[in-house]
């Protein structure tokens, strides 16, 4: 059990620095909306995850599974909305001598 909580620990921290980080890099990210604002709200919660020792240790499991996953898709869509493709270099020809 004592696993578990290390797990939700770790999670909660790793979220929260996720957030500290994308804080930086990111300074209006309360001005975010949408799906992207939404899950950084979820993020939020995560971060100060909480729990009771005395739940059922099987019910909890499942619980962290399902959130690491959504932490895992959050994490991408904040990569995906916050990532701004560089441009290329336009392709350069070479003038045709005849």
């Amino acid at each position: 059990m004592s696993a578990f909580f290390d797990r939700a620990d770790a999670l909660a921290g790793w979220v929260n620095h996720f957030l500290l980080g994308l804080g930086v890099t990111q300074p209006k990210l309360d001005k975010v909306t949408g799906e992207t604002g939404e899950a950084i709200d979820d993020l939020r919660n995560i971060a100060q995850l909480g729990y009771d020792e005395d739940e059922d240790q099987e019910e909890l499991e499942m619980s962290l599974e399902e959130i690491i996953e959504y932490v895992r898709v959050a994490a991408l869509l904040c990569h995906d909305t916050f990532t701004h493709p560089q441009p290329t270099a336009p392709e350069v020809q070479k003038p045709t001598l005849h």
